[in-house]
């Protein structure tokens, strides 16, 4: 290397004599091709031994992915199995029965309890009806004797007022 600027030779450079280090030869390079080619020959069956011990390790950490989501995915293959689904069905529509039960039970209390109010309401709107035919019936006779005596109903009112001026709490005083 010409024009070096380093105040140290770096390591390659010690084995040389000269300062400049070492230059492209004919020895040189053949030298490190057959370095290359022993050393290819000596690697390449560790090679090929690493590249299938890959494949079988990578092929592992697979079966292993592959185990651990059949075992995730048990519960709900179970499920696709019609008797598994059935099975774990009963409890639940067995719950449902009993709600059902439940719900038609309260339905029917409520439906009393509205019966019970209505009976109560219509008879009161019986009593109410009762009243009101028996002031009908009496306004009716009030209305037959006035028309027989118009003169009776305009003496009595009269008289009450009279009759009250004389009452023993104004005679008193």
């Amino acid at each position: 290397m010409v024009n070096e600027t380093r105040t140290q030779p770096p390591e390659w450079k010690r084995p040389f004599n000269y300062r400049e280090g070492c230059f492209p030869c004919s020895s040189c390079v053949s030298d490190l091709l057959d370095l290359t080619d022993s050393l290819n020959s000596t690697l390449a069956p560790i090679m090929t031994e690493f590249r299938g011990v890959e494949a079988g390790f990578f092929a592992f950490r697979r079966l292993n992915y592959i185990e651990g989501e059949v075992d995730r995915l048990q519960p709900e293959i179970e499920l696709l199995n019609p008797q598994e689904g059935s099975r774990r069905l009963e409890p639940l529509e067995a719950q449902v029965v009993e709600q059902q039960q439940t719900a038609k039970g309260l339905n029917i209390e409520y439906k009393m309890n509205r019966m019970k109010e209505m009976k109560e309401e219509a008879r009161q709107l019986q009593d109410k009806g009762r009243r009101a035919v028996t002031d009908m019936a009496r306004v009716r006779e009030e209305k037959k004797a006035e028309k027989a005596n118009p003169f009776l109903f305009e003496v009595i009112p009269i008289y009450f007022s009279r009759s009250e001026k004389k009452s023993p709490r104004s005679s008193a005083t």
